[in-house]
């Protein structure tokens, strides 16, 4: 199965799609780097007033990831 996904590069609009779509990937590894580092932050770290700063921002992260739509499970 194929899929393709056509943009009229000479409409402004689809050209920020285009953009967008090609930095996906990149996108996709920042998000996992970062769930990543924070695992391990809240996981390993041994000062405490760290360690709830960085659960606190893993829980905002998780709630983005949710009011997206996008399973934390991807990555």
């Amino acid at each position: 199965m194929k899929a393709t996904i056509k943009f009229n590069l000479d409409d402004p609009d689809d050209r920020e799609n285009y953009a967008r779509v090609n930095a996906a990937q990149k996108m996709w590894n920042a998000i996992g780097d970062f769930k990543r580092i924070l695992r391990s932050e809240t996981k390993h770290g041994e000062d405490e007033a760290r360690v709830k700063f960085f659960e606190e921002v893993r829980e905002k992260f998780y709630e983005c990831l949710n009011d997206n739509a996008v399973p934390d499970d991807y990555f």
